[in-house]
């Protein structure tokens, strides 16, 4: 990341949002900055379509401990689901 103004976030609920997860990059490198700032109570990761190639790279690279990832459509089903995978 370029540049981020972000407050404290000990003990806060953090919500990451990303469109199309794909590699699983970029949420994890954002992940890595925003640690920089504290570590929060609970972590919520939500995309509205991610590969699974994605979500293996997140769940490979983020420590699972109170992380919650949501997905509106998984992209090799195709077709429009959402659920939630809980981490913790």
């Amino acid at each position: 990341m370029e540049y981020s103004q972000v407050p404290d976030l000990n003990d806060k609920v953090l919500i990451i949002c990303d469109a199309m997860l794909a590699s699983g990059t970029s949420i994890v490198n954002t992940f890595r900055d925003l640690m920089l700032r504290g570590k929060p109570k609970h972590i919520h990761l939500v995309s509205v379509l991610a590969s699974e190639e994605g979500l293996d790279y997140i769940k490979k690279h983020i420590p699972q401990q109170n992380l919650d990832i949501w997905r509106g459509v998984h992209s090799e089903k195709k077709k429009s689901t959402h659920e939630k995978l809980t981490c913790s």
